[in-house]
């Protein structure tokens, strides 16, 4: 860190500085030493992950700095490991750039990701950089620029004959986009002595077309040409893909929700004091806090030969404020981060309670100070430290993160565990009277149904809360057990236990049963029954637009579990004709075979239902 003429003279300008300090700034060298453990290291709640050891102006100087580089990219190599371990040992590439905060966030982005386990990066300045392969397919562009979607793949594939990779939805997979791949393959590369590296699907049903896809491939001769998909993929449709719909996919593409960290977009380091070194200690500083979760880990009496060097370090905690209780030229100062629980041993846990009721006795305050018992409680045990992660300025080669890097949310806690912190206007008590609702899936980390929900029920000064609840398909049974035992008053159902539950209810409501998929559960004294709110959920606001179907054609696009219900509700509601639009005709054949005996039902593909429903 260095202050140019330019910067003193601005500072100077501000006419909120000394000379004295403008000359300091203008001769100013780091004097301190930083102490980190080699990226690419898992880091846990509530651990130190970097110590800087200089005079307090020294360290204080460097702290945006320091956060800046630390925050953004660990957020992005935590987020980059999650989606290639969800990927399962396919290859995942960052396609991210377009959707960056600015090019500096898209390079170093790229660098994080490329950590955090990506096989290479669309973004050229990162691999100019830092040595990370680099890689990309076709616009879209391409392919419209030419009109021909066989010409535009012709003279791709002739540009690059060596890594011929086509992006086929550009009008539509299956009728086009795959047929041309094929004809390029044959009659354009095997005369060359080239295969056809893969395709590319960026839009529509992946798993769907992937499966589609994979056979065509496979019966044109092409068994090792590879799939590749792309469009707003995370860690979580990654393995809904994968392992919940069984989708035959080569490598992924990940753009917005990599380099954007979009489901999680604040890391949450901060720069803490821990110590303030008098004559040749380190003598502990700690903020002291009615909540555990904001008190500081205490740094070590560490001996030092130097009075004139201070000791800062990078801790995990939960609270971003820093602490000004300063009382001489040397000083330490933490950065720590948290996910909002601690991770503590009774032994820290004691030295904390120790420290903080001789800072409330040395302050005028009361002696006891507030303690989690579950950790002074027992004999004391080692703590199971994790390893803290800093991002170096070096240029490559990068280390990679081969084992997860995901952020650990487990451990106890904190004191105030009783209460819940719901995302509306407050804080909502949980009391031995409150009951108990939520929302069942696999995967179900994703879902905001419990923000809403909990914030329509503290809206209604309801006792309630909901909850997410992750069952894996194979422990459906137990759980549907385990929730009617612990009296759960109901729960919502989505994917992939709509149908399966079915089969552990005491009853089904008419409509779920027709419907053939159950989204809501309510217990009732024991008795679980099952209905589909769906059918419900549709027609009431075409009721209070004062829109009746009955006797009416109607035309729906689509024939999952949603046009299931609404095709219930309309028919219920004696509609004239459903017209069902569909990608696959035949595939839906039997959805409408399954509603014959209800009313009068066609399926279409979907490109004639709409010309036949806009013509009339």
């Amino acid at each position: 860190m260095t202050f140019t003429d330019e910067d003193v003279e601005y500072f100077r300008q501000q006419h909120m500085f000394s000379e004295e300090f403008l000359t300091y700034l203008k001769n100013f060298h780091f004097k301190g030493d930083i102490y980190a453990l080699p990226e690419g290291t898992v880091m846990y709640p509530n651990e130190p992950i970097l110590t800087v050891v200089a005079p307090l102006i020294d360290a204080q100087l460097v702290e945006t700095a320091i956060l800046a580089q630390i925050n953004h990219q660990s957020l992005i190599a935590t987020k980059a490991r999650r989606i290639c371990k969800a990927a399962a040992g396919r290859a995942v590439s960052d396609f991210g750039a377009r959707r960056a905060h600015n090019m500096d966030a898209a390079t170093y982005g790229a660098r994080a990701a490329y950590i955090g386990g990506v096989v290479g990066t669309a973004t050229c300045s990162a691999g100019e950089m830092f040595g990370i392969p680099i890689s990309g397919t076709m616009a879209h562009s391409w392919v419209m620029f030419y009109g021909d979607e066989y010409e535009a793949f012709k003279k791709y594939a002739e540009t690059y004959p060596d890594a011929t990779i086509l992006l086929v939805d550009t009008y539509d997979v299956i009728h086009s986009g795959i047929p041309n791949a094929i004809r390029i393959a044959h009659e354009v590369l095997e005369p060359m002595g080239k295969r056809l590296m893969g395709i590319r699907i960026d839009s529509g049903d992946l798993a769907y077309l992937s499966k589609r896809v994979r056979k065509m491939l496979d019966e044109a001769d092409l068994p090792d040409c590879k799939i590749v998909v792309s469009n707003s993929l995370d860690e979580f449709t990654v393995s809904s893909l994968l392992t919940q719909q069984g989708a035959c996919i080569d490598a992924f593409g990940i753009g917005e929700r990599l380099i954007t960290a979009k489901s999680e977009p604040v890391f949450g380091a901060v720069y803490k004091l821990a110590a303030v070194g008098e004559n040749d200690h380190f003598a502990p500083r700690i903020k002291v806090s009615e909540n555990v979760e904001k008190i500081t880990n205490l740094a070590s009496r560490t001996s030092t030969a130097s009075t004139t060097r201070t000791a800062m370090r990078l801790q995990t905690s939960s609270r971003s404020a820093v602490s000004p209780s300063i009382r001489s030229s040397r000083s330490a100062m933490s950065i720590r981060r948290s996910r909002g629980r601690t991770v503590r041993s009774r032994t820290a846990h004691s030295r904390i309670c120790a420290s903080a009721t001789s800072a409330r006795q040395a302050h005028g305050g009361a002696a006891e100070a507030r303690c989690d018992p579950r950790l002074c409680q027992g004999p004391a045990r080692p703590r199971d430290l994790g390893r803290g992660a800093a991002l170096r300025e070096s240029a490559p080669p990068l280390p990679r993160y081969d084992a997860g890097l995901l952020r650990a949310q487990d451990g106890p806690l904190d004191e105030d565990a009783s209460r819940t912190r719901l995302m509306g206007r407050g804080e909502a008590m949980i009391k031995g009277t409150t009951k108990n609702l939520g929302v069942m899936g696999w995967p179900i980390a994703h879902s905001l149904s419990p923000v809403l929900q909990n914030a329509a029920i503290e809206e209604a000064g309801l006792d309630y809360v909901y909850i997410s609840l992750p069952v894996p398909p194979e422990k459906l049974k137990e759980a549907v057990a385990g929730l009617r035992a612990m009296q759960f008053t109901g729960w919502n159902v989505t994917i992939p236990h709509k149908q399966a539950i079915m089969a552990e209810l005491d009853a089904v409501d008419e409509d779920a049963r027709i419907i053939g998929a159950v989204n809501t559960v309510v217990n009732r004294d024991g008795h679980l029954t099952g209905y589909n709110t769906d059918c419900i959920g549709f027609m009431q606001p075409l009721a209070q637009q004062g829109f009746s179907p009955k006797g009416k054609e109607a035309t729906i696009l689509g024939a999952g579990g949603a046009a299931r219900a609404v095709i219930w509700g309309l028919l219920r509601a004696k509609v004239k004709r459903i017209t069902l639009g569909v990608r696959n005709p035949a595939k839906a054949a039997r959805l409408a075979e399954e509603f014959a005996a209800y009313g009068d039902i066609q399926v279409l593909h979907w490109g004639t239902a709409l010309l036949r429903n806009t013509s009339r």
